[in-house]
């Protein structure tokens, strides 16, 4: 056999193989899923009753001045944590929410069964794994002091996640006082300190009477819009109410 031919024989059995290899690294495609969403962006409206304070003092479960010690990881209110499965024009409903969860330190207790240390404090909104979620509420911020008067969170989408949370009584900008030189001041009104506190505790000391605003307040209306970048959706609908209570609790922070 001449060289010729031997190169011919030997290209003939190397390119085969080459052409091979190559198709098995570089030929096969990576399967489609779901995995690759992009983020989306929900904001949150919700329409709630004005409270006078003492429909405030009335309906919370808990009233507490203190401050906040811990922000936790916000989470969809589903049962991994993660957004729901689907489309979001057809799969985010108000039912899917996200929310954030933060530890607020008593330092002092106004109303309440026991000497609680520390609250579960539940707020909607958050971001998760680039999911937003606006929601219009107030929040409490690290490093300021507030009193906050607290229901807790029996029914509800999120209820059952981490049982044991309160809601700020009447949507956040009703039932969170922030306190600064000695004054308690809410985005409706504002009051001294000390005063405040014998306020609410002269109410606590009165007499239930039959014209006392019953604990479990009407339904609540809510709007949620969803967006991407190529997607609008907005729904409404009125849920039963979670934001407010219906009986009195256990207790069920350690102290």
């Amino acid at each position: 056999m001449n060289k010729k031919n031997l190169f011919l024989t030997i290209a003939l059995i190397i390119i085969p193989v080459l052409a091979y290899v190559w198709i098995q690294k570089n030929g096969k495609r990576e399967p489609i899923t779901n995995d690759r969403r992009e983020p989306i962006t929900i904001v949150y409206h919700a329409s709630y009753e004005r409270l006078l304070l003492d429909d405030l003092i009335i309906r919370s479960d808990l009233i507490v001045i203190g401050n906040l010690k811990t922000i936790h990881a916000s989470r969809w209110n589903t049962p991994d944590g993660n957004r729901p499965e689907g489309d979001p024009a057809q799969g985010i409903k108000p039912g899917n929410l996200i929310f954030t969860d933060m530890d607020f330190n008593a330092t002092q207790l106004i109303k309440g069964d026991t000497q609680q240390k520390k609250a579960r404090i539940r707020s909607l909104g958050g971001i998760v794994d680039g999911d937003l979620m606006v929601a219009d509420k107030i929040i409490p911020e690290m490093g300021k002091t507030y009193l906050l008067f607290l229901n807790l969170n029996k029914r509800g989408s999120t209820a059952n996640i981490i049982p044991g949370h309160y809601w700020i009584t009447g949507g956040g900008w009703q039932g969170l006082y922030e306190i600064i030189d000695g004054r308690a001041i809410s985005k409706v009104d504002e009051w001294n300190l000390d005063e405040l506190i014998v306020y609410i505790q002269n109410k606590l000391s009165e007499p239930p009477t039959p014209t006392s605003i019953p604990a479990e307040a009407t339904s609540t209306e809510t709007s949620l819009s969803v967006s991407t970048s190529s997607t609008d959706v907005a729904v409404t609908e009125t849920p039963l109410p979670t934001d407010l209570p219906t009986e009195t609790p256990l207790p069920v922070l350690a102290p």
